[in-house]
């Protein structure tokens, strides 16, 4: 599982097929500030190297904290062998330099050597603990298998609108009723948007898991976008299961109302451009560019459709 290559010391990273790229990847946080990293690294701040190199990899930080060593129960063995370095590994370790997330960032190098050991141990892990976590908890015993303690940031992604220490939200603090201008936000927003909830302001509602699997197709449309003012115009969300959330005009139910206006935001256009895409290279009788798709409108016709179909 080791062995050197001409490409060891380029830099591998690593994300989730549900992220979308917001900012350039660059090897250098010294310009960061310390606000980025997590819990344990803004207090022990000289154990920072602020750039990857071999044997010092980066990532997200992410809440499933010491799950992935406590996953295996008295199995630890079983999985990564009783010598393996993961039987030393403190609670403290595995919660805040191991239990890393994408985006991942590591030499080529390193990237090897935790995915050799990584394909390894996931069987074993799936075997005892059959959940869709236990690919990540491969991850972390991989990386502390070989004592690839990992520079933990906090602020490399947004996701989870309800989240406030774990996620990199505080690029909108002290943002108003301008939040879907997204534009504004180019300098100071996380590396990577991880559409892995749902999203909604007013009737604009997004999650990736009732969202329409023929979007690439030639005829279906684009997704509608929400008006840059739409925080103006709605002081709601209305989600995919029919329910409503009122917003408040202040403290933390408003915070939550701006992050999921920059998420929709943010996402549609991406979707759109990349559809457009797509289209355009794969659709030479011509496609659907018309910018109709709405999650509510889209669901209320096409059900209409199904009855009238279903009766005649």
């Amino acid at each position: 599982g080791d062995v050197s290559t001409p490409y060891d010391d380029d830099i591998v990273i690593l994300v989730d097929p549900d992220m979308l790229m917001q900012r350039p990847f660059i090897n250098d946080f010294s310009q960061f500030p310390d606000t980025i990293w997590n819990r344990y690294y803004r207090k022990h701040p000289e154990l920072l190297l602020r750039k990857v190199t071999q044997g010092h990899p980066a990532a997200q930080d992410y809440s499933f904290g010491k799950s992935w060593l406590t996953a295996a129960g008295k199995n630890l063995t079983y999985v990564v062998g009783p010598d393996s370095p993961v039987h030393q590994v403190t609670m403290e370790e595995a919660e805040y330099v191991y239990a890393a997330g994408p985006p991942y960032w590591m030499t080529a190098r390193d990237a090897y050597r935790i995915s050799y050991h990584w394909s390894d141990f996931l069987p074993r892990i799936f075997e005892l603990k059959p959940v869709f976590m236990a690919e990540m908890y491969g991850y972390c015993m991989a990386a502390a298998h070989l004592g690839l303690k990992h520079q933990m940031a906090r602020a490399f992604m947004v996701s989870n609108v309800e989240m406030d220490e774990g996620e990199g939200w505080q690029f909108l603090e002290h943002v108003d009723e301008t939040a879907c201008d997204v534009s504004q936000f180019k300098d100071s927003v996380p590396h990577v948007i991880h559409f892995c909830q749902r999203y909604s302001i007013g009737e604009y509602f997004i999650n990736k898991y009732l969202f329409p699997t023929d979007i690439l197709s030639c005829d279906f449309p684009l997704v509608e976008p929400p008006p840059l003012d739409i925080l103006s115009k709605a002081n709601y969300s209305h989600y995919g299961d029919g329910t409503t959330e009122l917003w408040q005009d202040s403290g933390r139910k408003s915070k939550r109302r701006y992050r999921h206006a920059f998420m929709i935001c943010s996402l549609f256009p991406a979707l759109n451009e990349a559809a457009t895409f797509y289209k355009k290279h794969h659709c030479p009788n011509g496609a659907n560019y018309e910018k109709l798709w709405n999650h509510f409108r889209w669901k209320k016709e096409h059900g209409k459709r199904k009855a009238s179909s279903s009766s005649s």
